[in-house]
């Protein structure tokens, strides 16, 4: 949010300071209180996810930025609750268009939740700072080969094609730029988990996709 540097998101308008994006080439960036962070960094940062570049004219301030990321963000919709229009998030509609998936998320209540309860009260947290970090290293040398099936990969062809089809003229459109993100969402969970991209990833990972156009609409 706000507090994420001096710099903002991009810049520093007076000092030209840089902020967490144009420092993040090749890495990924996680930011909470997206909805936070300062109004004039949106229309950059798009800039940047679009292209990798984006340029600054202020007062003091004369730059060219090229930083390529990936960007995942968390921010509160504007009216406190989500219920799938892009008025609910309180972003521009071309920003929004730059993110390959948008998730709500719901609210744990139940089962689930004594569940988390009981977990953490037992237990606490195990994932610490050097252990996460040395599961991350690992899951980015990770190359996972596609092993699955001939007749599932070919399933899941008809089915990204049926969603390009169903969504190519909405708000939603991903375009040819489709079967990339659905290669990638496979491809995170097989690094993830260090194994290859078999027939349940393949699954898992179509699953996913549908479960999130279905939370959006």
């Amino acid at each position: 949010g706000p507090l994420v540097t001096r710099a903002g998101l991009v810049i520093n308008y007076q000092s030209g300071e840089l902020g967490v994006l144009p420092q993040a080439n090749g890495k990924i960036v996680v930011i909470d209180e997206f909805d936070k962070a300062p109004k004039q960094d949106f229309k950059l940062t798009y800039e940047l996810i679009s292209t990798g570049r984006c340029i600054v004219h202020a007062a003091n301030v004369h730059k060219i930025i090229r930083s390529r990321f990936v960007l995942i963000a968390m921010a509160n919709p504007t009216h406190g609750i989500f219920k799938g229009g892009e008025g609910d998030l309180p972003f521009d509609p071309p920003l929004l268009s730059r993110f390959s998936l948008i998730v709500r998320s719901e609210a744990m209540q139940g089962k689930p939740l004594r569940d988390y309860i009981r977990e953490k009260f037992l237990h606490g947290d195990v994932r610490t700072r050097r252990v996460f970090g040395a599961w991350l290293r690992s899951a980015r040398a990770h190359r996972p080969k596609i092993v699955a099936d001939e007749e599932k990969v070919s399933s899941a062809f008809d089915e990204i094609a049926s969603i390009i089809e169903k969504y190519g003229n909405s708000f939603l459109r991903r375009d040819a730029r489709f079967p990339l993100h659905a290669r990638r969402v496979a491809m995170a969970i097989a690094r993830a988990e260090q194994k290859d991209v078999d027939d349940e990833v393949v699954e898992r990972a179509l699953t996913l996709i549908k479960e999130t156009l279905k939370q959006w609409l």
